[in-house]
């Protein structure tokens, strides 16, 4: 990948946070960012830095920010974040492949009791990411998932055997401190006494 494509923006409060690369190796590459404006409040500003990464690779790399004093973020020192991104940004300890909202409402999950339109009536169940009533005329990709009332642990009164913990999952996957590639996505999930007649022929 073309290495000026390679940029991460940061909010923060530092007076002069520092980029920490961890290498294959175990050293450590230090790059200071450099300021680009005011932050969302007062006191905050807005940072950006384009570090020269490795080749683009199947594999992540890993990073933290020295902001100085003795403290990282992530808040351990021994700690990093680890993405697939090479264009990123880093606000309140998650990682974004766009420029987010000021402030962004968590995942949630939310339930259609009867759905009807061209379908037999059915029970859905639907995951909207992070940002999602922020992020209005973005375009998410959808997974579908089959017996929807065991997916969500929001709604694991409806299943009859437990939940599959899907929002955990999916939130370890594109969550906070790693992200597989741009991954970010709706998920639906179909009730399952509809299955045999929505996948059958």
């Amino acid at each position: 990948m073309d290495a000026a494509n390679d940029q991460l923006f940061y909010f923060s409060q530092s007076k002069q946070p520092i980029l920490e690369i961890l290498e294959p190796g175990g050293g450590i590459t230090s790059i200071p960012f450099v300021h680009s404006g005011k932050g969302r409040r007062s006191g905050e500003s807005y940072w950006q830095i384009a570090p020269h990464l490795p080749a683009a690779s199947q594999s992540s790399w890993r990073f933290r920010i020295n902001l100085g004093g003795g403290s990282y973020d992530p808040a351990s020192e021994r700690d990093y974040y680890d993405t697939y991104l090479r264009r990123l940004w880093l606000q309140d300890g998650q990682i974004f492949s766009y420029r987010p909202a000021a402030r962004v409402t968590p995942a949630q999950v939310i339930k259609i009791p009867r759905f009807t339109r061209r379908l037999s009536p059915r029970a859905l169940y639907i995951y909207l990411p992070r940002g999602y009533a922020e992020h209005t005329g973005r375009k998410y990709p959808v997974l579908y998932m089959h017996d929807g009332q065991n997916c969500f642990e929001a709604f694991s009164g409806d299943s009859f055997a437990g939940s599959w913990r899907w929002t955990r999952i999916t939130g370890r996957m594109r969550g906070f401190r790693s992200r597989p590639r741009n991954l970010s996505h709706s998920t639906i999930g179909n009730d399952r006494a509809c299955r045999r007649r929505a996948a059958g022929p």
